[in-house]
């Protein structure tokens, strides 16, 4: 799907949305390429919160902590509905030289669920970063 100005608000450029997280039944978050970050209720409709300069694609979003939450290609960021600052994760440095190489992120309860493309799953549970081993059988599907 792709993102359209609306309301006489434009984008920086076009851009595809990818991931969408439904905060509460009147407030609607989307994210995708080209750092678009758009927040939506029923009432008005969709308005662009991205930041001049920020052309970075945006993989996911949640919302964890009472923050949001989201991932771009090679970071995690928290977002407070202004300013995206980086978000440390802990992760193995052997593996990827310590990048994160972000694909989903998903909040259950209190829990942080991330999901790297090299780096497996993670979990923050408000205290710090446990790595989720997974049996290989699955991963070879």
């Amino acid at each position: 799907m792709a993102a359209t100005p609306r309301d006489g608000q434009h984008y920086h450029q076009p851009a595809v949305l990818s991931d969408v997280f439904v905060e509460a039944p009147d407030k609607v978050w989307a994210v995708g390429e080209n750092g678009v970050i758009l927040e939506c209720n029923g009432h008005r409709g969709f308005r662009d919160v991205s930041f001049k300069g920020d052309d970075e694609d945006l993989r996911s979003i949640t919302c964890c902590g009472g923050k949001m939450i989201l991932a771009s290609d090679y970071a995690l960021h928290s977002y407070d509905g202004h300013v995206m600052s980086p978000l440390k994760l802990t992760l193995d440095p052997t593996i990827n030289k310590n990048v994160p190489n972000p694909l989903k992120i998903q909040t259950v309860g209190n829990t942080l669920y991330y999901f790297d493309g090299k780096h497996g799953v993670q979990i923050f549970n408000g205290a710090g970063w446990i790595a989720i081993d997974i049996p290989i059988a699955p991963l070879k599907r």
